[in-house]
């Protein structure tokens, strides 16, 4: 069980529900919410065992079964429609390179949730790949995989990929490579 301390923005439930709506409409009409209702508040901040109950259940209406890529897809869906909020527009915008990006996520992460550490803590700008380190963060390691490559093909990035070093331990790394 979790933290009942952890805290996640409406938004991040608004958007998981959007992707079921994206990606089979139908469903949300017979979608067994945590809270019981349909309506969030993007500026209010909800128990994080509420959305991730949430995106399980978004995931299976969606994809039939719950897994790593199921959470990455769903995190690459939700950088994009945070993209689009006036926030994410403006982290896009003022965005001129990978590294720009990668720091304004990290930064803007804590909008979003009230937990966990992420840190920047390798970039090479010749080489194309960076290394963020992401500690007491529970959610699924492949759906914070997907909003950081989301993140840096935003900007231009190309062939992004990234592999996840020391899964299932806590802190771990995600080291993001990608070609211009």
């Amino acid at each position: 069980m979790g933290n009942t301390d952890e805290l996640a923005s409406g938004l991040l439930f608004l958007i998981t529900l959007d992707f079921l709506k994206t990606k089979n409409p139908e469903a949300i009409n017979d979608l067994q919410l945590p809270s019981g209702s349909i309506f969030y508040d993007k500026y209010h901040m909800y128990p994080l065992e509420d959305l991730n109950r949430l995106q399980k259940e978004v995931l299976l209406k969606v994809l039939g079964k719950v897994d790593e890529e199921g959470y990455y897809q769903l995190g690459k869906f939700t950088f994009e429609a945070y993209s689009h909020t006036l926030v994410g527009a403006t982290l896009t915008n003022v965005s001129i390179s990978q590294e720009d990006v990668l720091k304004n996520i990290l930064d803007l992460w804590n909008t979003v949730v009230n937990f966990g550490t992420r840190t920047l803590i390798e970039v090479s700008k010749d080489q194309h790949y960076a290394v963020i380190e992401i500690g007491n963060d529970p959610r699924d390691s492949a759906y914070l995989q997907g909003v950081v490559e989301t993140g840096i093909q935003s900007i231009g990035g190309k062939n992004v990929t990234s592999e996840i070093f020391g899964q299932g331990k806590d802190p771990y790394q995600i080291k993001i490579h990608w070609t211009n």
